[in-house]
């Protein structure tokens, strides 16, 4: 069980014997209580003078948690809470990709006259911003938006504090961090998007492209590793195109350079997916 990559081991920090009558699975349940996580299996280790426990548990955020109760009591002696190696490894790209996901800004609202560039310097004032777009297009209720990236979640959660209900121009913004979509299911703030390399196209049936006008289409802003187009008949509806591009950082620019496209007049939804 060693290899596992979310475990954590915990050992007394002066020797001590486990408690008289005790088992693998009475101390994974007192474990499972010790950690506040659920324990999926438990190793002892035993030895003439005290014990050290190899405890998997079910995700690297689990492993986070039971990271906490390092210097806690239990059978009356102070614990030390460790990481196993791997499980180290993959908590810090957990937390990289957190930070990579959280600053990625939706600004709404916005005022009708202003410029990219101008919005670039509102937010600068707040930490580096390596990407800023205003699309084209409004939102239904006929808002004009954009997406801001900032260069650490730091930056960006200050740039939220200070400019979400701030009124520009006689327009009050909504600050809030961009949200995505897993597949067909509900808008979320994913860390996986960090890292996707992934972007799905609407095609909508009036438009009339096929497969290789996609690929060109991407091949303006990056080139696609791959264009999956749904083969068969559509009866004219709208059909879903999954593009795949050779890293996230294509993926995003893609993303970013179709939010404002549109093919003879009708908009070409986009959307990042895991």
């Amino acid at each position: 069980m060693t290899d596992t990559e979310n475990a954590v081991t915990v050992a007394p920090e002066q020797p001590v014997a486990l408690p008289a009558g005790a088992t693998d699975a009475t101390c994974a349940a007192d474990l499972a209580d010790f950690l506040h996580v659920p324990v999926l299996r438990c190793a002892i280790e035993r030895s003439n003078e005290s014990w050290k426990a190899v405890v998997e548990v079910g995700s690297i955020l689990d492993v986070e948690k039971a990271l906490q109760a390092n210097g806690k009591l239990l059978y009356g002696a102070k614990m030390t809470v460790q990481a196993l190696d791997s499980a180290t490894a993959k908590r810090d790209q957990s937390r990289d990709a957190r930070g990579q996901a959280y600053r990625n800004l939706y600004v709404l609202n916005l005022p009708l006259d202003v410029t990219t560039e101008q919005l670039k310097e509102m937010f600068s004032a707040h930490g580096t911003v390596t990407h800023c777009v205003i699309l084209a297009m409004l939102d239904a209720q006929a808002r004009r938006r954009g997406f801001v990236d900032m260069e650490d979640a730091e930056s960006a959660a200050r740039a939220v504090q200070a400019l979400h209900g701030y009124t520009w121009h006689g327009y009050p913004m909504d600050v809030s961090y961009a949200l995505v979509q897993r597949g067909n299911g509900p808008v979320q703030n994913d860390e996986e998007l960090a890292e996707s390399t992934a972007i799905e196209v609407t095609i909508n049936p009036v438009i009339l492209i096929d497969e290789e006008d996609v690929h060109e289409l991407i091949l303006k802003y990056a080139k696609p590793v791959r264009v999956a187009y749904p083969t068969g008949r559509h009866n004219g509806r709208p059909v879903n195109v999954r593009v795949e591009m050779a890293t996230a950082e294509e993926a995003k620019r893609v993303y970013y350079a179709l939010l404002s496209h549109s093919i003879n007049g009708e908009p070409l939804p986009v959307r990042r997916v895991i």
